[in-house]
């Protein structure tokens, strides 16, 4: 057996072995701390953040348990983890064996057999042994299971500890081309959203698009051997970074890590694998980060959080150090979002549109093909559009403001010119000819005197990037706008703030595309 073939083989046999970990039911119709907001008017405010957000920043002290590839929670697997440099090498000591050893790195000891060209299990006191990497630990053949009386032998794999990308197989075991041709479409600017590995409609449409728009892949098995030339293993490894955490929330040393729902609901009313936000959380928080490193590494890597934990069951608590499998696509950068210019100008020669399909996806043509596709949900399951409507700027890390004002349903909502106030707040309580400076009069029905705010980041409800939309023929602004989430697995199924809302990572890359004052098109 191949390299590349026991690592597909052993990450069906993974998920699986992983069948406790279910993917919770919405146990709700509106994202979690908004159950009250949802019903009030909200506008973006733009935040200086944008500024210093690639910033180093300090990291907070944050705990690991038994991870592949890392100590089980310190150097003698027990009491407090004390973070220190992955060692290249070990000198055995009185008491060691292989097996022992292995334990403290998080690897097997028959993976640091082979790795260290053993051919027997006695290991001397004084004898100096090499300690796989992280990624050389995600690049080695995952241990052998253990062998049952009577069983035939395996077939040998070869050694591990070549940290260079596994050759492409032949063929990829059952139940891992849907996972495969995920990446794939996604490395190709079809996204499917959030990758988990399983066929449904939103993957079964997206491909067809792609076949559609490629007529050189209307043979499938083209296409199947495309994908293997270019992803080569749907699974690669990524290792948290110490300057990773200024993105995230900081966790005390030793903190118990987010609930998952266990099959059998022993795990009852935590629906979530983070538990649920409150309104106060939301509007308490300077910035709103991600809650825990595995939301980071999953939106990183464009996947299901309950997906990543599947694949990654080993780890408890992760911390700078942790190694991850991850699903194989060009990475989201949150550190590098908004580099450069966030909106491209327009080329007349090569216009860019838009359009908004079936009220379930965006699709992004230039010159006539469609270049990219993402999955749409909305905030406000009521919003609906017809004929043209203008796409404007882009409003990085925006803030949400609000007077507690009651909405009006979204198809009695009122158009209103934008109007900006000295904080940059796109006001749509403004009298149509109030100067841009003008400050923001309390509404009669509003709650507060003067605005709430809930802080940006990638934990806004609206995400890092708020687009402003209006009607093209009456260029007025709306009170929805086209933007992220914090909720990319429930982006169809919970009602929100804003209005059309994307994952993160597809909206980024979305935005990269279209020019300011494009057209959108219902269709």
């Amino acid at each position: 057996m191949s390299l590349s073939s026991a690592l597909f083989s052993a990450f069906a046999l993974q998920l699986s072995a992983q069948s406790q970990l279910e993917v919770p039911k919405a146990p709700a119709t509106i994202e979690p701390g908004l159950e009250k907001a949802v019903e009030w008017k909200w506008w973006p405010v733009a935040s200086d953040s944008v500024k210093n957000w690639a910033t180093p920043a300090p990291t907070p002290n944050v705990t690991v348990q038994g991870q592949p590839g890392m100590p089980a929670n310190g150097p003698s697997g027990v009491g407090p983890n004390v973070q220190e440099p992955r060692p290249r090498e070990y000198e055995v000591k009185k008491g060691d064996a292989l097996v022992l050893i292995g334990k403290k790195f998080g690897i097997s000891g028959q993976q640091l057999k082979e790795f260290n060209g053993l051919t027997k299990d006695t290991i001397q006191i004084g004898q100096k042994l090499k300690i796989p990497t992280i990624e050389e630990v995600m690049a080695m053949a995952p241990p052998p299971p253990p062998k049952k009386e009577g069983s035939k032998k395996e077939p040998a794999t070869e050694e591990g500890g070549d940290s260079q990308t596994p050759k492409a197989p032949a063929m990829l075991p059952p139940g891992q081309e849907d996972l495969l041709m995920q990446i794939y479409l996604d490395r190709e600017g079809y996204s499917c959203g959030s990758i988990d590995g399983n066929a449904g409609p939103v993957f079964s449409k997206t491909l067809q698009l792609f076949r559609d728009n490629h007529p050189e892949f209307i043979d499938m098995t083209a296409l199947k051997e495309k994908a293997l030339e270019v992803v080569r293993t749907p699974l690669t490894g990524y290792t948290l970074k110490p300057e990773d955490f200024r993105f995230i929330t900081n966790q005390a040393p030793g903190a118990t890590p987010a609930p998952v729902r266990k099959k059998g609901g022993k795990t009852a009313g935590k629906d979530e694998v983070e538990p649920p936000v409150t309104y106060a959380e939301l509007t308490s928080a300077p910035t709103l980060l991600y809650r825990s490193a595995w939301e980071f590494v999953a939106e990183r890597y464009h996947c299901d959080e309950v997906f990543l934990r599947n694949l990654n069951p080993r780890i408890k608590n992760p911390q700078a150090g942790t190694g991850f499998q991850v699903p194989n696509v060009t990475p989201f950068e949150i550190e590098k979002a908004f580099d450069g210019t966030l909106q491209p100008e327009a080329d007349p020669a090569n216009p860019v549109t838009v359009a908004l399909v079936e009220l379930s996806r965006l699709e992004v043509s230039r010159g006539g093909k469609v270049i990219a596709v993402a999955p749409v949900g909305f905030a406000r399951p009521g919003l609906r559009g017809s004929g043209s409507w203008t796409i404007h700027q882009a409003i990085p890390l925006p803030k949400l403001a609000t007077l507690q004002e009651p909405k009006d349903t979204p198809k009695a909502a009122p158009t209103v010119l934008i109007q900006t106030t000295t904080a940059g707040s796109v006001n749509p309580t403004a009298p149509p000819d109030a100067p841009a400076s003008a400050p923001l009069a309390p509404a009669s029905r509003a709650a507060l005197a003067s605005e709430q705010f809930i802080a940006e980041g990638p934990n806004n409800p609206v995400g890092l990037v708020w687009l402003n939309l209006s009607r093209t023929k009456t260029k007025e602004a709306l009170p929805y706008g086209l933007h992220g989430t914090s909720i990319p697995r429930r982006i169809k199924s919970q009602e929100g703030i804003g209005g059309i809302r994307l994952t993160n990572w597809d909206l980024i890359r979305m935005v990269r595309l279209i020019p300011a004052e494009t057209q959108m098109q219902w269709k």
